[in-house]
């Protein structure tokens, strides 16, 4: 029999399809859809391949698998994370935390096979090696000695290393060590250490005596040695004294690095440090020179951030992509799952009727999962359909809102967050463009999302503004709240400003609030925001109501 695979994976029809290939290959397979299941199961059984989707119900794919291997003593099963879409954060604590591999949806069939047999075989070589490692290990204590194991080790430095024992001849001689010298080994082992370096230092003051003396080790001595072509070499010496298992000096090492390199930097440092000097004082002449073309460069940023506003619609539409492809990666699988297996049926020699009925089934499933894609798409399209015109119109803010709430489930960690309207049915139209100020409530949706990545509550709030404000007659606004991880008091001033960002990811340019900042201004609009950190932020957008 072979080996026990564990399937988990909360689609059903994913997780069915993949059971099917894996039983027809003779794996005894498993099939869950929560973690929860997992870790109990893992605790009772032991699966050689466990193969999870990054998303599942309660702990994600990765937690789990790691938290199956955290109960796993001695045997280590082979892990896997399959996902429909990019996640950086999560692949890479995976890798970390010894997660074995990775397959992206959507696959096929034979795709999703060849991975399973590639990690399978790595887990039978794996036990194979294991086994072989341990017969080595015992060999290797009993035969290798001490000294050839030392040996190697030097040999393998990029540093000179040279070891003498108590009379002080030479007992090896590393490759680096002859590369500096101009000397072969066999010509300096058995020699005294003295009638190989000749230098005053070594002379007067030989620091592996020293060390080997004083049982002490000598560090970083600066000198220089002079190789058998008489070259001198600039060198960093450092040296101690070697015992056996016993404890007893038996010898001593000396290490010494060539710092040519270093002194020739160090020299290009200085000479870099004059060249400032005098360029400083130049250097106000230069800046005057340069205002003119910053202040046409400044020009020309005011015109490439107008065009980045006439664009940013797409923009949004960009950061829809992980979602939807998540959300279009699932059905795809199906679908290819499903072709893949009424492809094989037909290649048998014969169909009878049952076989008919399962590809039936099967065409049917490939009907819904198409008609799941198709409205995906659509809706997209939809949002990022280009509007006619620009100019200022009438606008109803809560059919705006409530058209804008859809495309936020096409968000990573949406599913954990619950967003709340509070609209107010009488409020009259506003001055603006329908899609522009989608865009706008898009943008900030999403950074409240992504500032709860452990879920959480946004509040929509439409309203009048109170009798007693004196922009009352004029303006309406719109507040959106979230309980996220807060903006710290020194960014507040600056987050509408052009290519801020407090992101580390280099996923962010830091547009996005510019962009809606300007959007609303073109309206005669504006944005306050009140923030702390650990408990939320509130964003409070004013719109001007339309007059005739």
């Amino acid at each position: 029999m072979k080996e026990k695979i564990l399937i988990i994976d909360d689609v059903v029809d994913l997780q069915e399809t993949l059971l099917m290939l894996l039983q027809k290959a003779g794996y005894q397979v498993t099939g869950v859809s929560s973690s929860l299941q997992a870790i109990e199961l893992a605790k009772t059984t032991f699966f050689d391949l466990i193969i999870s989707d990054v998303r599942l119900q309660g702990m994600n794919g990765v937690d789990t698998l790691i938290k199956i291997r955290e109960q796993q003593k001695d045997k280590k099963s082979k892990m896997v994370i399959m996902s429909g879409y990019s996640e950086h954060e999560a692949l890479i604590k995976a890798i970390q935390h010894g997660v074995d591999d990775f397959i992206k949806k959507p696959f096929g069939g034979e795709e999703f096979m060849h991975m399973v047999e590639k990690n399978i075989t790595n887990y039978r070589l794996q036990n194979v090696k294991a086994e072989y490692m341990h017969m080595i290990k015992f060999f290797n204590e009993e035969l290798v000695e001490k000294n050839e194991r030392i040996g190697a080790v030097l040999s393998s430095l990029a540093e000179g290393v040279f070891t003498v024992n108590e009379k002080m001849e030479i007992t090896h001689f590393n490759r680096s060590a002859e590369l500096m010298m101009g000397l072969s080994s066999n010509k300096v082992i058995g020699e005294q250490c003295s009638k190989i370096f000749t230098n005053h230092l070594c002379m007067q003051n030989c620091p592996i005596k020293k060390a080997i003396e004083s049982n002490e080790p000598i560090l970083n001595i600066e000198t220089e040695i002079q190789s058998q072509s008489g070259k001198c070499l600039p060198v960093m010496i450092s040296a101690s004294s070697l015992k056996d298992s016993a404890g007893n000096i038996i010898g001593g090492v000396e290490v010494f690095r060539d710092v040519s390199e270093i002194k020739r930097m160090m020299r290009e440092i200085q000479e870099s440090r004059q060249e400032i000097s005098e360029l400083n004082v130049h250097l106000e002449q230069r800046v005057k020179e340069r205002t003119k073309d910053l202040l046409l460069a400044n020009q020309k940023i005011k015109e490439a951030q107008t065009q980045l506003i006439q664009s940013s619609k797409m923009a949004a539409v960009g950061q829809l992509g992980a979602g939807v492809a998540h959300e279009l990666n699932n059905p795809l699988t199906g679908i290819l799952g499903y072709a893949q297996m009424i492809i094989k049926k037909f290649n048998e020699d014969s169909l009878n009727e049952e076989d008919v009925q399962v590809c039936k089934k099967f065409i049917r499933h490939i009907e819904i999962e198409s008609m799941r894609c198709k409205s995906i798409i659509e809706n997209l399209l939809l949002f990022s359909k280009k509007p006619i015109e620009t100019r200022p119109e009438s606008v109803a803010i809560n059919r705006i809102i409530q058209e804008t709430i859809p495309f936020i489930k096409f968000q990573p960690r949406s599913r954990d967050v619950n967003i709340i309207l509070e609209l107010d049915e009488s409020l009259p139209g506003v001055n603006g463009n329908v899609n522009r100020f989608q865009q706008v409530f898009m943008n900030f949706l999403v950074n409240a999302i992504k500032a709860m990545p452990n879920g959480g509550e946004i509040k929509v709030v439409s309203r009048r503004l109170d009798a007693e404000d004196p922009r009352a007659e004029d303006f309406l606004a719109v507040d959106i709240i979230d309980n996220g991880c807060g903006i710290p008091e020194e960014n507040l001033d600056q987050i509408f400003n052009a290519f801020f960002t407090t992101k580390e990811d280099n996923k962010s340019v830091g547009l996005g609030l510019f962009i809606v900042y300007q959007i609303i201004q073109e309206y005669q609009g504006s944005i306050e925001v009140k923030s702390k950190v650990g408990e939320g932020t509130t964003f409070t957008l004013y719109f001007k109501i339309f007059k005739k």
